[in-house]
């Protein structure tokens, strides 16, 4: 019987929980070499024990080569007792077996030929490819009692975040935490750098350079044959070699096999048998080079490989773990994994630094939490003289961008699109050259979800989801709402409101998300009291000025209040009848042509043109509108602007 390690153990103890606080969906982050495939396989087995007779799994990735490599993890965990079989190009075994291993890409042409509740069990591996519009659609048609995530990797290169299909991962054991940890093999780094040329634009003034302009001087490309002798050097320092070259393209990497003596190529314009005897062929060590283009990124462990090489390297830092973790499984005899990064870029530098010292920084913490002395080997690397100008270098260029810049483009962004932004939001302004990059914001603050509350625009993302189902409330006649409403009325199928995973990202879960919206009503229901009653005591409609004044009395909630949960003070105001109406039925509060002699107002009184921070700041004044309502009155904050006679 296979026994669980520590950490695994925790894991399967952590997917038991959530499945105690009946959650039907998990994910579960671990780092690549750590048995990702094992304890999802030792969960299943779990889960089969305990389910009736009949009860089947589906595996769900989007290789072959991975459904082969879990298909023989499983019958090694769960035994032969159950019967396993593919539905992929493999073989289509789909009604005989108890776990079925399939590809999206098969599983996306055939779906109906399943009963949506066939399986109880959906493990879908990978999962970080999960929000890829030909993967969803497939992981949504299955009702199963239960769906496991796993991956090495939650960071999509799209940016999109899982945990609005999951919810926050249940365990998460990543790349640093397990190099500090000792889990891994110890690694040895070598940052090849010698190409590096023209040091002088090191000593550019920070504001007269930029990142691209770095890259282009100061890297110059090594000739490909010497490149392969220092590879070949160092082949011949290591006993019983398994090396593994990442290159960046197809005919690079048939270019450089010639180069290599006993190497093969692996790549996907090569029919897939030859694939797999290719990879079966590195396996047994008879072929002691192989040389591949993104086929080893994901799901493929080979734990004798000890020599990695990164040629022309990825600025990704989600396939440099992929590439990484190849080399990074424990095998006998094997004391570390030698890692050669001819680096082609800052970029590069700056990420192996970044991922290095949190490894140092978390060993150290592991260290000292331990009862008795202990050293842990997680392996070295050495950044030469140059590497450390270079990286300093780029720190000086990106501090251009304090948070508190980033946090003002964030309110900028959410003024202009009259809500908080989203990543692919942030994604579409950096390209027009309106913000910096999403990749920014995720340096300088950690993740997204920590700048947009730094920016105090979580609490807006909450208040805008609440707002939509408060619609949804009143268009069904005040009917109670239930987990199903927002399942069926969410995402963009219907366009009405946020899909299920968008409350799921931003409350936790859907049972939460009802719980806050019941508590949300009750709460609007008493400010549009309070308001009518102050209205009623002053003889007419209260401005933001008497409801302040009343809530330092204690005789009424805050404006602040008021605005969150109405979107604005005029809000609350109309819906509490408090605002007299045009023959079309619009407020009359703000026309076009008070704001725009609102704004020549206070153009005279700073002397130029008004920024958007200037309007809010006078906003706050009561001397004009917010942004967001300028924009909505006259079709755009610029176009306002302009039409007040600034250029």
């Amino acid at each position: 019987m296979y026994q669980p390690l520590p950490y695994q153990r925790d894991c399967l103890t952590a997917i038991e929980h959530a499945r105690n606080r009946r959650n039907t969906k998990a994910l579960a982050v671990m780092a690549s070499g750590l048995g990702k495939t094992v304890t999802a396989a030792l969960d299943v087995k779990k889960w089969l024990a305990a389910s009736e007779k009949g009860s089947k799994v589906l595996y769900l990735c989007h290789q072959n080569d991975i459904l082969e490599q879990a298909r023989q993890t499983f019958e090694t965990v769960i035994g032969r007792k159950e019967t396993y079989g593919y539905f992929s190009g493999l073989g289509k075994e789909m009604n005989s077996v108890t776990c079925l291993f399939a590809t999206f890409q098969m599983m996306r042409d055939y779906t109906t030929w399943f009963d949506r509740k066939e399986f109880s069990y959906v493990v879908v591996d990978e999962t970080h490819h999960l929000p890829a519009p030909t993967f969803w659609p497939t992981v949504e048609y299955f009702k199963s009692d239960f769906m496991l995530g796993i991956t090495a990797t939650p960071e999509r290169t799209d940016l999109k975040d899982l945990s609005r299909f999951y919810g926050e991962p249940v365990f998460v054991l990543e790349l640093e935490e397990a190099l500090a940890r000792g889990l891994l093999t110890p690694v040895d780094y070598r940052l090849i750098t010698d190409e590096i040329q023209n040091l002088e634009v090191l000593d550019t003034p920070v504001g007269q350079v930029s990142i691209t302009e770095l890259n282009r001087k100061l890297f110059v490309p090594k000739r490909d044959e010497e490149i392969a002798a220092i590879i070949l050097k160092h082949v011949a320092e290591i006993p019983d070699p398994r090396v593994m070259i990442f290159c960046p393209t197809i005919r690079y990497c048939e270019h450089f096999a010639r180069l290599i003596p006993g190497s093969v190529p692996i790549h996907y314009a090569l029919p897939a048998k030859s694939q797999r005897l290719r990879l079966e062929s590195f396996r047994k060590g008879t072929s002691g080079v192989v040389i591949s283009v993104d086929k080893f990124n994901e799901g493929i462990d080979v734990p004798e490989a000890n020599l990695i090489v990164f040629l022309r390297s990825t600025r990704s830092r989600v396939i440099f773990k992929q590439q990484l973790g190849r080399g990074l499984r424990r095998h006998a005899g094997k004391k570390n994994v030698r890692v050669l990064d001819f680096v082609a870029n800052c970029e590069r530098l700056e990420m192996v630094q970044q991922i290095w010292e949190a490894v140092q920084s978390k060993k150290s913490a592991e260290e000292t939490t331990t009862s008795e002395p202990v050293q842990i080997d997680c392996g070295r690397i050495q950044f030469t003289e140059v590497a450390v100008w270079i990286i300093e270098k780029l720190a000086a260029i990106r501090r251009g961008y304090t948070k508190e810049v980033l946090v003002q483009y964030l309110r900028d962004l959410a003024e202009e699109l009259g809500r908080p932004p989203e990543g692919d939001d942030v994604i579409e302004a950096a390209k027009k050259g309106k913000c910096p990059s999403l990749t920014t914001f995720k340096e300088t603050f950690g993740s997204f979800i920590i700048a947009l509350r730094e920016a105090r625009l979580l609490l807006d993302r909450k208040r805008k989801l609440l707002l939509q189902l408060y619609r949804l409330w009143k268009q069904r006649a005040r009917k109670t709402l239930t987990i199903k409403d927002i399942q069926d009325y969410g995402g963009q199928k219907h366009g009405r409101m946020g899909s299920a995973g968008h409350f799921v990202n931003v409350f936790g879960s859907l049972e939460i998300a009802i719980q806050r919206f019941d508590k949300y009503v009750m709460l609007r229901l008493q400010l549009l009291e309070e308001l009518k009653t102050l209205g009623k005591k002053l003889g007419k409609r209260p401005s933001k000025r008497d409801i302040d004044g009343a809530g330092k009395k204690g005789g009424i909630s805050s404006a602040k209040r008021f605005a969150w949960v109405f979107g604005s003070i005029i809000a609350a105001q109309d819906e509490a009848g408090l605002i007299q109406k045009s023959k079309g039925g619009a407020p009359r509060t703000h026309t076009r042509r008070k704001i725009l002699q609102q704004l020549k107002t206070l153009g005279k009184k700073l002397g130029r043109r008004p920024t958007m921070q200037d309007v809010r700041e006078a906003s706050k004044r009561g001397e004009c509108p917010a942004p967001s309502t300028i924009q909505r009155i006259c079709g755009g904050f610029d176009k306002a602007i302009s039409d007040a006679g600034f250029k």
